[in-house]
């Protein structure tokens, strides 16, 4: 019998924002997003900190990216959907190019991005990441 995914209606726009416990930073926290579906388009990301964020497509991907290096790029292929800067205070929006296309490599499939987010910033913070999408599969 073949093998399908059930898709949605029709695609719909979700904006998922998480925030963080207080942190001392520098400092790495790690975050799962659910409510942007198994297989999205990645529109934009926000954050209120200076920080590196990475997001990936599986939880294998999140601990085999554990030891490479920030200034580092990710091998193709890895799971790494997405490897952005905030470079200042207060971080910003970054609206990424059509195409950043996230989906779910677990095995089954998963409503989950994860995401590791170094906050660069010193002293007490408490950081919020944001994720805008178009999904495509719930």
């Amino acid at each position: 019998m073949p093998s399908w995914v059930a898709r949605i209606d029709r695609p719909r726009r979700e904006l998922q924002e998480i925030v963080s416990g207080q942190t001392v930073g520098p400092a790495v926290v790690m975050l799962a997003f659910d409510e942007l579906g198994s297989d999205a388009l990645v529109q934009a990301i926000t954050t209120n900190v200076a920080s590196w964020i990475t997001l990936y497509n599986s939880e294998a991907a999140y601990q085999a990216d554990n030891l490479r290096p920030v200034n580092q790029d990710p091998e193709p292929g890895s799971g790494v959907v997405a490897d952005v800067r905030f470079p200042t205070l207060g971080g910003g929006v970054l609206r990424l190019a059509p195409g950043t296309s996230y989906s779910n490599a677990e095995v089954p499939a998963q409503n989950r991005m994860l995401a590791r987010l170094r906050v660069e910033q010193t002293g007490l913070v408490t950081p919020v990441l944001a994720i805008d999408a178009v999904v495509l599969v719930d």
